[in-house]
């Protein structure tokens, strides 16, 4: 029954589908019977809905411009950046489905510029295209005030600073900010919205407005000059809890103020506020333009104003312990300024502009928090003092090297690890403190610095001293404390103008006897190392030169070796002639081991000859004519290998018996000495020896 159905089904819709077909055929080709063709209606649509210039396209756009399109009065505006070029631009337009527009492509628009747009049934609309590229200068050029339009004798040309967009200018004494009238020059085709008399009693903002309708804010600040006493009391004004008592309503001459020094026409040339509790320094400051000292130490001063660029006779400058953070860069502007001190301040870095002070001579900026200096210091040709102690430097800059004239440099209390080798190049450095900084090595660079007379290398963490040190021969005074030090070199021997010598507290455990050649030196501090005993040439330093010796109580004279009795003789005779120095022992010889075999020391100076000297157990000739000798020590008795022993030309008084101990001795000369008599034990070696002792006296000083 269902399928049956279906099939009815089926052919009742094949048939409505051939009966369709046949109506539309039928009604195709009927003619003649007066019905109307159908026609296919087309789009009467033409707006232009965007228009636009795509820096995609166009190489003289960095971004995109999109045209205003205004539908009622048909026209496009399109406005460029300044001075884009309009004779060459492509435009990307949108208009609507099926329309076509003309022109296309390319097009100079320096000129307006008709695009028609044409619907698909041909019907059109036109729009006026015009572009332009506006300018956005809005520059002040130039802000005067004219004698012709102001209450002033003569014009006054305001500063314009236009990274910050201020102006500044300074009226005559007098001047009635009030109403005062400037004549402002503007870049071209742009305005200004104040161009009437203004109150210049507070900063005023002038604002310069663009052809492209783009603006630029100048704040205008005017002053006047003052006179001495009104710079004074701005200060005082400004500073309300200062402790300065001044009494400028009843005080007639400026100079009987406490810190104030006027010259003979009562303009200030010295300033002096210290410890007087200021917080601000105000900018009438710079109008004591024949200023030549300022010093504004221990206050709470924050600030610096720009205004100490007018400074420009000064010539000393302190802004010590106080609160100051940055430095203008006015102060590049201080150009006969020698001495500038600030000490103690919070100052992170300083202006690259301070190198243009090239009459500068001290630059003290110890207690700080610089980490590097400008490259441009190198402009300060006549710097001689430079101190950045205890700030936070970790490098210096190689061109602290070009300050040849630099005589100290002071760098201690940093976190410094090297130095560049600009610093060896420092030819009049007098002076160099790098104590307290985080030298593993010793900074072999300094070992160039041949004028150096101070060293401080203390509170690092120093190992070993340079062999090289001993170029540094004019040195008088190494500190070189609190550091790893085990040993030191022999070489620091040839320091021969060192007079104070500072080793405390390292782990050294020996200290060679060459320190005996340091005949000038006053103070020597060994305390706290290894140390249990220390040669004898630095003892008879203590004894017979005056040294200040700081040792600790357990360390005592060592027995000497042979090269300590040498340097002993050497120390133990102050002003000596010996001319012998680490590697050079003049009229010494040795034997193939090293050992002292004769000691030609004739006319050098000597005053004594140390007890030490029997343990040159190999000595064979000692010579010691025409110098200051009383006496000889008794142990010359025990050097059994003296064969020659002339001590001639001195003022010995008497022999000691002893050298009846000499059963080698041949020669005995002591002709030209005060001696009254030989003893025995002497004059027995002419025979215990067989007769082979000469003895040489003068007449009657011989023996019986």
């Amino acid at each position: 029954m269902v399928m049956k159905t279906l099939e009815i089904l089926y052919k009742n819709i094949f048939l409505t589908k051939i009966l369709a077909l046949l109506f539309i055929i039928s009604m195709s080709c009927s003619k003649g019977d007066g019905s109307a063709a159908v026609e296919v209606v087309k789009n009467t649509e033409k707006e232009l809905s965007s228009f636009s210039f795509l820096s995609a396209n166009n190489g003289a756009l960095a971004t995109d411009v999109i045209a205003n399109i205004n539908t009622t009065a048909k026209t496009i505006t399109a406005n460029l950046p300044s001075d884009t070029p309009l004779t060459a631009l492509i435009p990307t337009i949108a208009i609507s489905a099926k329309a076509s527009i003309n022109p296309q492509g390319e097009h100079d628009f320096t000129n307006p510029v008709t695009y028609t747009v044409t619907a698909e049934d041909g019907s059109t609309k036109s729009y006026s295209v015009s572009a332009s590229s506006k300018t956005s200068a809005k520059q002040i050029a130039s802000f005067v005030f004219l004698a012709t339009n102001n209450a002033i004798t003569s014009n006054v040309v305001a500063t314009i600073n236009e990274e910050d967009k201020t102006i500044t200018a300074t009226m005559p004494l007098g001047t009635n900010v009030t109403e005062l009238q400037p004549e402002v020059q503007l870049s071209e085709l742009a305005t200004v919205d104040l161009n009437t008399v203004q109150d210049f009693t507070e900063p005023i903002e002038y604002t310069v407005t663009a052809e492209d309708g783009s603006e630029e804010i100048y704040t205008v600040t005017i002053t006047t000059i003052l006179n001495q006493r009104q710079i004074l009391q701005a200060v005082l004004d400004a500073n309300p809890g200062t402790t300065l008592d001044w009494d400028l309503q009843n005080t007639i001459d400026l100079n009987i103020l406490d810190g104030v020094t006027t010259n003979t026409e009562g303009t200030i040339v010295e300033l002096i506020m210290a410890v007087d509790n200021l917080s601000v320094l105000p900018p009438e400051i710079g109008q004591l333009t024949m200023l030549e000292k300022l010093n504004i130490f221990n206050n709470k001063i924050t600030e610096v104003p720009n205004e100490i660029g007018e400074l420009k006779n000064l010539v000393f400058l302190s802004l010590s312990s106080n609160l100051i953070q940055v430095l203008p860069s006015e102060i590049g502007e201080l150009t006969n300024l020698k001495i500038l001190i600030l000490t103690d301040n919070q100052i992170g870095s300083l202006p690259a502009e301070i190198g243009n002070l090239n009459q500068l001579t001290n630059l003290v900026a110890r207690s700080n928090s610089l980490t590097m200096l400008p490259a441009e210091i190198r402009g300060l040709t006549s710097l001689k003092i430079l101190s950045l102690a205890n700030n936070q430097f970790e490098s210096i800059i190689p061109e602290v090297g070009d300050l040849n004239n630099l005589t100290s440099l002071n760098l201690n209390g940093n976190s410094l690890s090297v130095l560049p080798k600009e610093i060896g190049e420092l030819p009049n450095l007098t002076l160099l403190n790098i104590a307290e900084n985080q030298f593993q090595e010793f900074p072999i660079e300094i070992t160039t610095l041949e004028n150096l007379t101070f060293l401080s290398i203390s509170a690092n963490n120093i190992t070993t001293i340079d062999v090289a040190i001993s170029n540094l021969s004019n040195l008088e005074s190494l500190f070189i404390s609190d550091n790893e030090l085990n040993s030191v070199p022999r070489e620091i021997g040839k320091l021969i103008n060192l007079k104070k010598l500072s080793l405390r507290n390292n782990k050294i455990t020996s200290l060679p006897p060459e320190i005996g050649f340091l005949i000038k030196l006053n103070e020597l501090s060994i305390r706290n190392n290894n140390l249990t005993s220390i040669p004898r040439s630095i003892c008879y330093l203590e004894d017979f030169n005056d040294l200040n010796l700081s040792k600790d109580n357990q360390v005592n004279c060592a027995i000497p070796t042979q090269k300590d009795v040498l340097i002993s003789i050497y120390s133990a005779n102050p002003g000596n002639t010996l001319e012998w120095s680490v590697d050079n022992y003049q009229g010494v010889s040795f034997n193939a081991n090293g050992k002292p075999i004769a000691i030609t020391a004739n006319n050098k100076n000597l005053s004594r000859i140390p007890d030490t000297i029997d343990q040159l157990v190999e000595l064979g000739n000692l010579a010691v004519n025409s110098n200051n000798l009383t006496s000889l020590p008794t142990t010359l008795g025990n050097l059994n290998s003296l064969t020659v022993v002339t001590a001639a030309s001195n003022n010995l008084n008497t022999v000691p018996s002893e050298l009846g101990q000499l059963t080698n001795l041949v020669l005995l000369s002591l002709t030209s000495n005060p001696i009254t008599s030989i003893p025995t034990e002497v004059c027995d070696l002419q025979t215990s020896n067989g007769g082979v002792l000469t003895l040489l006296t003068d007449p009657g000083e011989g023996c019986d």
